[in-house]
């Protein structure tokens, strides 16, 4: 099993953005700068197009595992940023989004990022490594499984137009 697990998808990606640009986000600040997102609660949405996507996780989840997930708990969101939202550095000096990892008392915890835009100069999510960096590949409509304990850091977005990231943990 790879570290991190690559599952495109077949979409109709026009009703998608549609969808999600109609979405309600709203603004959360913290220590770590502000950010613009939805619920957590995304793909809980009672739509075709979003059953797609949650069905479409579980699928790729399962494929990373090897072994049944449709039973398993999902929190979702979609952070929606681009250039100059980024917000307040933290108490480091350091603006938001920050190194973090997900439901580190899970062990068994995947998280999974998709993104639906990547508009210009955009940046994907990073990992450190013990050699160098690894950066998700700029695919659009494609899950990224990993395990949810892996530290990693969003990228920004960096034109004026929205890079919409998909993101969601699903746990036992």
């Amino acid at each position: 099993m790879a570290l991190i697990g690559t599952y495109p998808i077949r979409i109709n990606s026009k009703k998608l953005i549609h969808y999600v640009d109609n979405a309600s986000f709203y603004l959360v600040t913290g220590a770590n700068g502000a950010t613009v997102k939805t619920p957590n609660n995304f793909l809980d949405c009672d739509v075709p197009i979003i059953k797609h996507l949650r069905q479409s996780l579980y699928k790729s989840c399962s494929k990373y595992l090897g072994m049944k997930t449709t039973d398993w708990n999902i929190k979702s969101w979609i952070y929606a940023d681009w250039n100059g939202n980024q917000g307040p550095a933290d108490s480091k000096g350091v603006p938001g989004p920050y190194l973090h990892t997900h439901n580190d008392s899970d062990p068994y915890a995947l998280s999974a990022i998709m993104y639906l835009t990547l508009p210009g100069a955009s940046e994907t999510t990073m990992f450190p490594m013990p050699r160098e960096n690894y950066f998700l590949p700029k695919r659009l409509f494609t899950w990224f499984i990993f395990p949810s304990r892996l530290p990693h850091l969003p990228g920004k977005g960096k034109d004026k137009k929205k890079r919409y990231c998909l993101s969601a943990d699903l746990y036992p």
